[in-house]
């Protein structure tokens, strides 16, 4: 987990993407205790490390995935939720927002569709590779002063 990762010498930076299967028929979590998680895994951490700079990553859409465990709308809801708290909640350092990047404008629910594997749960090449280049080296080269936000 990320305890491995940041106990890495000169490790500075934590880019938190939280996957899509916890709101997954399997996972089942709430948002509530997704969100209540990451306050405490971010809080532990900064306790721990307090120079580590904590990026947030918004999570991406799964709705119309042909999944049995994916794309069912209450699963897009506490996705939609996370990524609130995630964007406003000023608890990183810096906020990733993939999200906004990958969707489709004109079905913000869905991928577009360039970047969409075809399977309406992950992104395809061009989607990584765009994701990629969303992060910010200048947001994780120096602590922001205040919450930034990559890719919206």
């Amino acid at each position: 987990g990320w305890l491995a990762v940041v106990a890495l010498p000169f490790a500075t930076s934590l880019i938190w993407l939280e996957g899509i299967n916890d709101f997954s028929k399997n996972g089942n979590a709430g948002s509530d205790k997704v969100i209540a998680a990451m306050k405490d895994g971010v809080a532990r951490l900064r306790a721990k490390w307090p120079e580590l700079r904590i990026i947030g990553a918004t999570v991406t859409t799964a709705l119309g995935s042909s999944s049995a465990a994916h794309g069912f709308a209450e699963q897009d809801a506490k996705r939609k939720a996370l990524n609130e708290f995630i964007r406003t909640s000023g608890t990183f350092n810096g906020v990733i927002d993939f999200d906004a990047v990958l969707r489709d404008p004109a079905q913000p629910t869905k991928f577009a569709p360039k970047y969409d594997s075809g399977d309406h749960l992950h992104p395809n090449d061009a989607g990584y590779e765009l994701m990629a280049n969303t992060i910010s080296l200048e947001m994780l080269a120096a602590r922001p002063a205040a919450p930034q936000t990559a890719g919206r």
